[in-house]
């Protein structure tokens, strides 16, 4: 989960690349955007990037986010264990 207060999805860019999730986006700063005078503001601006190693078997086909209330939320599924596969064994 990662905090986005005010930012909309389009703001927020999610990939997934050689094991690593990496999250970024930009936060608009307020002073430029609306045309009131404010004298003190409690939200940062500004550019960030977040990245996290997965591990080997996380499925990147599976991979979801959600946003509400400013939580990004993100869950990535396990790949599925291999098995092992029994060879039979023919009598000539």
């Amino acid at each position: 989960k990662l905090e986005v207060p005010g930012m909309v999805k389009e703001e927020v860019k999610i990939e997934f690349h050689d094991n690593m999730l990496t999250i970024s986006g930009e936060k608009k700063d307020l002073k430029n955007s609306v045309e009131e005078k404010y004298h003190r503001i409690e939200s940062f601006s500004g550019s960030f990037s977040r990245g996290f190693s997965l591990p080997k078997n996380a499925n990147p086909e599976k991979i979801n986010a959600s946003m509400k209330d400013g939580i990004l939320e993100i869950k990535v599924a396990k790949a599925e264990e291999k098995k092992a596969k029994a060879i039979s064994i023919d009598v000539k």
